[in-house]
């Protein structure tokens, strides 16, 4: 069994003064990401055929749309789990996020009971702390600024036996296909 996500990985054009050492103090080490395709659970045969079910998808996208522009600049604190910032609404990375889970429609086997219902409900954001506990002496600085503006140019599948910071990071687990 292996398990696999696929997300865009944004590249940050423009961000708050405090983000970079904020990040590196709570976000848990993994990349920064949007995740268009919650984990699921597959057999090991099965990635050969969603990285081609990927290749052929992203190779089918109209050539004009080779990277989506993002503005993330909604702050949710919640009272347990982590801190996000969300997209503002984006007709294409809506679109994108559609694209991808039809065409892999027969992989729903999530990891999570719940990851099915945020990937129906698909709010784009980013995750800046795991944890809100740690951060809770940090939070004014958070609502202060929290604007982000952001480039997409890929997206990864990602292929781990297990779900670690290790394995995440690690880029023989990635398949990456540009816009």
């Amino acid at each position: 069994m292996k398990i696999f996500a696929v997300y865009a990985q944004p590249i940050l054009i423009e961000k708050p003064e405090w983000f970079d050492d904020f990040y590196r103090s709570y976000g848990g080490g993994y990349d920064l990401h949007i995740t268009l395709k919650q984990s699921c659970s597959i057999d090991e045969q099965d990635e050969r055929d969603i990285k081609n079910i990927l290749a052929d998808l992203f190779h089918s996208l109209p050539t004009h749309n080779r990277k989506i522009d993002v503005i993330l600049d909604t702050l949710v604190i919640p009272e347990e789990g982590c801190i996000m910032v969300t997209s503002q609404k984006n007709p294409l990375l809506y679109e994108l996020q559609k694209k991808i889970v039809e065409a892999l429609k027969g992989y729903t086997q999530y990891t999570e009971p719940e990851l099915e219902a945020y990937e129906k409900n698909f709010i784009p954001h980013i995750t800046i702390a795991e944890d809100v506990s740690r951060v809770k002496e940090n939070l004014d600085i958070l609502k202060s600024d929290c604007f982000f503006r952001a480039a997409i140019r890929d997206i990864t599948g990602i292929f781990v036996k297990e779900q670690t910071l290790e394995e995440a990071l690690n880029q023989k687990n990635k398949a990456i296909y540009p816009l």
